[in-house]
């Protein structure tokens, strides 16, 4: 029970600070560059970074021995943002983004399947190839159903699902960081890297660090701390506790904040067709995560799971 009610503490902290993300870029879009916005909410996640390091010196000081290993989920980590911003930019609202960013699941659970040998199975699963079908159908639902297709609109789309590819990989690597034991303190090392990354996208496009000197300049900050901080410390965090896929099932319920959240402070609608083709895209990451075989079958493990703390109450 201890084990089920911390996994659900760190998913559902995680799952608010992903949720609100497009309502902050969403409302800051009139007032910073993507370069612009992206960047101070990379200095966000460096703040909660740092002083993660800052109360875990000595672990921070054996993990930095080995730094050469954590480079690269930092430079997947940094463009999956940048493509994911860029995304935000040119897809209409904040609801649509947030519904659309459930697509990382296919992503996830093929390159774990593809990379873990615990996860192979998965590629023999029918439920697996109808439930990605479903969901990139209902992914194409969601984004027709309010507006006609341009190509502003399919090409910010198409950056969102090149940012959940880079993040896919992304997140197997912290899989396998979790499967080896390593402690929260290597995300400071993965974050560092990946602001430099952020850091060369910014002067690349020309930008000066005067620019971020702005009266708002604080609130992308805060999305920052909240999205790419706080946000990426309890999603590794319910990974060390449950697992990759375990995970990102609970996730599902991020477009549900998302949705709310835009509804109250930016007020935008949702059609019903949107709801239908949302609930098309669930059910299809639902196949994908519930597979019938091994540690995979979410929905029996999730349910035992629940019976099991029940049971000592």
């Amino acid at each position: 029970m201890r084990k089920l009610s911390k996994s659900l503490v760190y998913v559902s902290i995680a799952a608010f600070c992903y949720g609100v993300q497009p309502i902050f870029i969403k409302a800051l879009i009139p007032f910073f560059s993507i370069a612009e916005q992206t960047m101070l909410r990379f200095v966000g996640g460096l703040l909660v970074f740092a002083l993660i390091a800052l109360f875990e010196e000595e672990e921070l000081k054996r993990e930095l021995k080995r730094w050469k290993i954590f480079v690269p989920a930092g430079i997947l980590y940094g463009l999956a943002v940048i493509f994911w911003v860029s995304g935000n930019y040119m897809v209409m609202d904040a609801a649509t983004v947030g519904i659309l960013s459930r697509v990382n699941i296919v992503f996830i659970a093929t390159i774990s399947a593809l990379l873990f040998i615990d996860e192979k199975r998965l590629l023999l699963s029918k439920r697996f190839f109808i439930g990605m079908l479903l969901a990139f159908i209902g992914a194409f639902g969601v984004v027709t159903a309010k507006t006609a297709l341009s190509f502003e609109l399919g090409f910010g789309v198409a950056l969102i699902m090149l940012a959940h590819l880079f993040g896919g990989f992304y997140s197997a690597y912290l899989k396998s960081l979790a499967n080896h034991k390593e402690s929260a303190t290597s995300l400071s090392i993965i974050f560092a890297s990946s602001f430099f990354i952020a850091l060369m996208f910014f002067f690349v496009q020309g930008n000066r660090p005067s620019e971020l000197i702005q009266p708002l300049a604080f609130v992308p900050l805060i999305s920052g701390m909240l999205g790419l901080g706080i946000g990426n410390y309890f999603y590794f965090k319910s990974i060390e506790e449950q697992g990759l896929v375990a995970t990102s099932s609970m996730l599902l319920i991020t477009p549900a904040i998302t949705a709310f959240l835009s509804f109250i402070f930016l007020a935008e609608q949702i059609v019903a067709m949107q709801i239908l083709w949302m609930l098309v895209l669930i059910f299809g990451c639902y196949l994908i995560i519930n597979a019938e075989f091994g540690p995979l079958h979410l929905g029996r493990g999730i349910k035992r799971e629940f019976k099991k703390a029940l049971a000592h109450l």
